[in-house]
């Protein structure tokens, strides 16, 4: 008994040791708080902000080149007419500067800006051959002839026309033959495309019996070369005989070598009536512009330009000013050319017609008739 009264004796005592003090509250562990801290990413924001502010100042600025403007359209034209090449400004309708003679027909643009390529006789008398010669015209007006001619064609040619990527040229000639007492001999026509880069000819003709121009005028045996979009099909105006006059179209990397081959684009005038004289394409495959002969246009036979769709007409665009046939007409970047023999008026003079932003103008007057044009 005593020993278990001298342990509560004990743990008293050690219980008056702990003093009136309460005994501390128990506490649970404290989790860590996840805290954004944004203080140092936007102390780099504002430091990167500084930096390429600073650079922008003092670094040396280099100055921003300026967009470079179109080309500006030449007003200058050229023209030829028997055998002579005019520079015609299309402004004022007028011969610019001074004329160059010993050319020939036939005149289209050339495959760099600035340069025509233009047919000259090649001293092989009536039937060629024919040399292409190039020539620059330059900014202010002035004719430069380039190098000696790279190209020769059999034949006297009446119409070149380029096409569109520059490398191949188109183009058409006439022979015959003269012998003393007797009617002159015209050969059928020929059509032919020369590449540019290697050389190589190929051409397609049109038996005898059927080329009704065979038997007319000189004046009258143009028959419109015109290149569609597509850099390989030609358009042409067909007098076949009995016939009317027809547009077709030669795929040139088609085989063969008669023209007959070539495709019905448009049969006839239409509901307008009269002939038509030539065709061009304005760049797709269902449009042909024609120039026709005698329209009935106001309850008056006119010479119009006329639209074709799918071989159908469409509408008149334009009814050409002054009289005679339309001798020549051809497309351009900067337009439409056209010119009508008023020769046949008994005016004495044959006109070149300009055709450009939808204005039509008379370009330029000549004594003799205008064979061929470029702008």
């Amino acid at each position: 008994m005593k020993g278990l009264e001298d342990r509560i004796r004990d743990a008293c005592a050690v219980a008056d040791t702990w003093g009136p003090e309460e005994p501390r509250p128990l506490r649970l562990p404290v989790r860590p708080r996840f805290r954004l801290n944004v203080i140092a990413p936007l102390t780099a924001a504002v430091a990167v902000v500084l930096v390429v502010s600073l650079v922008l100042v003092f670094l040396p600025r280099h100055p921003r080149s300026a967009p470079s403007a179109p080309a500006t359209v030449s007003p200058y034209l050229l023209a030829v007419t028997d055998g002579t090449l005019y520079v015609v400004d299309s402004r004022t309708g007028r011969p610019h500067g001074e004329e160059k003679t010993g050319y020939g027909q036939a005149v289209t643009r050339g495959p760099r800006p600035g340069t025509y390529l233009v047919s000259q006789p090649g001293g092989g008398g009536s039937n060629g051959p024919s040399r292409i010669r190039t020539v620059r015209l330059t900014a202010d007006g002035r004719v430069e002839t380039e190098t000696a001619p790279r190209w020769s064609i059999p034949g006297i040619v009446r119409e070149l026309a380029l096409s569109p990527d520059g490398r191949r040229l188109a183009y058409s000639t006439r022979e015959f033959t003269l012998a003393p007492g007797k009617p002159v001999d015209i050969h059928p026509i020929v059509i032919g495309v020369l590449d540019l880069h290697t050389g190589a000819r190929r051409e397609w003709t049109l038996p005898k019996a059927q080329d009704a121009s065979a038997s007319t005028k000189a004046e009258e045996w143009n028959w419109g070369l015109s290149w569609s979009g597509d850099d390989a099909t030609l358009l042409f105006t067909a007098h076949v005989t009995g016939r009317a006059a027809q547009v077709r179209a030669l795929d040139t990397t088609a085989p063969g070598s008669d023209l007959r081959s070539a495709r019905v684009l448009v049969a006839g005038a239409g509901r307008i009536g009269g002939s038509i004289a030539f065709a061009v394409s304005p760049g797709d495959r269902h449009t042909v512009v024609a120039a026709v002969d005698g329209a009935r246009s106001s309850g008056r036979a006119r010479a119009v330009l006329a639209e074709y769709v799918d071989g159908r007409f469409t509408r008149i665009l334009a009814t050409l000013p002054g009289c005679g046939l339309v001798h020549m007409l051809t497309s351009g970047p900067n337009g439409l050319l056209l010119s009508r023999n008023s020769l046949q008026c008994g005016s004495g003079s044959a006109s070149l017609i300009v055709m450009s932003g939808g204005r039509i103008r008379n370009g330029f007057s000549s004594e003799g008739s205008i064979d061929g044009a470029a702008w």
